[in-house]
């Protein structure tokens, strides 16, 4: 996926969630973990991340779970590294 793939990705799953959120509004920086897994975390809002896949997008609040067993649980290499 591309980063504007991405974006609309989060675009459609907002808005099935019943969400008038618009990722295109929001200042968004984006991490690519590999071509089908992204986290993105909006600039101003440290405290929620969102996982993307092709299939669905996980909200992961930090205080309450590890991003890096998030990632793990979707097959995410355990590097650490990312694009």
């Amino acid at each position: 996926m591309t980063e504007e793939e991405v974006r609309s990705h989060l675009n459609h799953w907002a808005a099935e969630k019943g969400s008038r959120q618009r990722f295109d509004d929001l200042s968004l920086d984006f991490g690519r973990i590999r071509d089908d897994l992204w986290v993105i975390t909006p600039a101003k809002r440290a405290n929620i991340i969102y996982v993307a896949t092709a299939e669905d997008v996980r909200v992961v609040h930090p205080s309450q779970e590890s991003i890096v067993e998030v990632l793990r649980q979707l097959g995410a290499d355990a590097s650490g590294e990312y694009d």
